[in-house]
């Protein structure tokens, strides 16, 4: 895969959509554009693609879409332009940590990408208390220096993973961790 802008943009939505398990023709029949420009636009051929069809795919997927549509206005030859633009914002939404993680894993401008997509949802979730509670604890792993980079950056991508989830299976992954500690305790106890 290159790293073009455009490459770059497409392996977004082509994750989003993935991590839904729908094809590109369901998604473009739930959004109301056709599954041929889910395809293009996973693709990297759309040449300038419609703000309001990346509004569409970002509002179904629960990404930003000032990101997705950022990501849209970079010229097709801009490849070290976009990924400075990508380290930068990462280090200063979510924190250097994560920044210094990513540094030079495979595919790094679509997981810079990524990390800044799934953090923020719609511009109306962007207004709700979970994105005031995401940002404070952003904020205090950022700022948590008996913490690693890359525990930072794990930290960080499990509560962004957290914070896609719809409501009921957040319910579901908190009883999860509920069980866990419960479990976990019961383990010390019965080592003392």
């Amino acid at each position: 895969m290159s790293e073009y802008p455009r490459d770059v943009l497409g392996e977004v939505l082509r994750r989003a959509r993935d991590s839904l398990n729908r094809s590109p023709e369901q998604v473009g029949a739930l959004v109301g554009i056709s599954g041929r420009t889910v395809r293009r636009l996973e693709a990297g051929d759309a040449d300038r693609p419609r703000r309001v069809t990346l509004d569409a795919l970002s509002g179904f997927y629960g990404l930003n879409p000032d990101v997705i549509a950022e990501l849209a206005e970079f010229e097709p030859d801009a490849t070290e332009e976009l990924h400075r633009h990508l380290r930068a914002r990462v280090a200063e939404v979510i924190g250097e940590g994560v920044a210094q993680a990513l540094e030079g894993v495979e595919h790094e401008p679509v997981e810079l990408a990524m990390r800044l997509a799934r953090l923020g949802g719609s511009r109306a979730a962007s207004m709700t208390p979970e994105r005031g509670r995401a940002q404070s604890v952003i904020s205090y792993l950022r700022g948590a220096a008996s913490i690693s980079p890359r525990e930072h950056a794990e930290a960080v991508d499990a509560f962004v993973d957290f914070l896609a989830l719809d409501r009921s299976r957040r319910a579901l992954a908190r009883q999860l961790l509920r069980d866990m500690h419960q479990a976990q305790d019961v383990e010390q106890r019965s080592e003392e």
